[in-house]
């Protein structure tokens, strides 16, 4: 992979309310577990303060960050579930890959996912301590885009960034570093592990983004909680909580 980074990008520089969002305070990427060392240099040279890492906890066993001592308590996890592993591997191991399979897939767990109690949790707790501990902040999963999406999709809403902006920044993980490596390592595994080959196109898809699943997000906390707020508000964040997110990351513009 360029460097071992998978879809390592900042998230900002766009219009919210009241101002713009900073494009130095909140990375998102994909897992950490084959930088080299020039990548690890670039990454740590970041600083981070809070780590959210999304991933369970065997994917963080089989790709190690490998952050230093020092980081350990700048990291938020989940404990959930030692056998789980990423949703993509899941769907491969089921061995009935299609384009409309990932489709179905993905529609179901971007409507789900933010109820599931492992991840409902941590999202709030990781919101309230980017409120918190003002500094560098990064949200990673595996490939930096589903899990990841979602968390970065709903604390731009909830600052008050555009839909049209919100997708955007998704979207761009179509673009993003590291995957046609990772899309070669996935086929090799699988017929390794599962003894089959994955369809090209079937690859692609797992490997892709689509507005449609973003919308299937907002779609469902709009249905069952009323919207965003709402639905962080149920775990405990409060306007307290969102004020001081918005401070420390959006850029107010300076007084004519």
């Amino acid at each position: 992979m360029t460097d071992g980074l998978i879809n390592f990008r900042s998230v900002g520089d766009m219009a919210v309310d009241g101002g713009r969002m900073r494009g130095d305070r909140l990375y998102r990427s994909g897992h950490f577990g084959g930088l080299t060392p020039a990548a690890r240099s670039l990454v740590l040279g970041k600083a981070f303060a809070t780590v959210v890492d999304l991933r369970y906890a065997g994917e963080r066993a089989t790709d190690l960050s490998d952050w230093p001592a020092e980081m350990a308590d700048r990291i938020l996890s989940h404990d959930g579930d030692r056998t789980r592993e990423s949703p993509h591997l899941e769907l491969l191991r089921a061995g009935s890959l299609t384009v409309d399979s990932v489709d179905d897939f993905y529609h179901t767990l971007y409507a789900e996912l933010p109820f599931d109690p492992l991840y409902r949790s941590l999202f709030a707790a990781a919101v309230e301590r980017i409120a918190a501990t003002p500094g560098v902040t990064l949200i990673h999963c595996s490939a930096g885009k589903d899990r990841t999406g979602i968390l970065c999709a709903l604390i731009l809403r909830m600052v008050g960034a555009d839909m049209a902006d919100i997708e955007a920044d998704y979207l761009a993980s179509r673009h993003a570093s590291g995957f046609a490596e990772m899309k070669r390592a996935i086929a090799a595994r699988v017929e390794a592990r599962y003894g089959y080959a994955v369809a090209d196109d079937a690859l692609d898809a797992l490997l892709g983004v689509e507005r449609a699943y973003l919308q299937a997000t907002f779609g469902a906390i709009a249905a069952r909680c009323g919207g965003v707020e709402p639905y962080f508000a149920q775990s405990g964040i409060n306007a307290d909580h969102i004020a001081a997110l918005r401070a420390w990351l959006i850029a107010k513009p300076d007084p004519k």
